[in-house]
């Protein structure tokens, strides 16, 4: 299992994608990863929107708020397109068990960026 080496720490900016508020990192969130082999640095200044998750009422309700320091190691590995998609995705789910998501919403949340993260990848296939 991974583990966070650092914490999150964000501030919102005046700027928005799609209706989603958007945050900015204060500082580099580091994040060791087993299933990478290898510890993800996010720098700060990076921009996120956490967990893109639909505003269909009981998907919102379900998984809201849940795994932001997760959310933004993988928002990072997805615009960075250093490892496969599958991977990335791999990490998020590894990374919000670290922080203590329950197996059944990180399985959800995992199930929902597999069918629905290829639009906002960019890197590998």
């Amino acid at each position: 299992m991974g583990k966070f080496l650092t914490e999150l720490h964000v501030v919102p900016v005046d700027d928005s994608e799609g209706g989603r508020s958007v945050w900015k990192l204060e500082y580099p969130l580091v994040y060791e990863s087993d299933t990478l082999g290898t510890s993800v640095a996010v720098p700060d200044g990076f921009l996120t929107d956490f967990a893109s998750v639909p505003r269909l009422p009981i998907i919102y309700l379900f998984m809201n708020d849940v795994g932001q320091k997760a959310a933004v190691i993988h928002d990072y590995l997805y615009r960075n397109g250093l490892f496969t998609r599958k991977l990335s995705d791999q990490t998020l789910r590894e990374a919000l068990k670290d922080i203590g998501v329950s197996a059944w919403r990180r399985n959800l949340m995992y199930a929902a960026v597999r069918v629905g993260g290829f639009a906002s990848y960019r890197g590998q296939s």
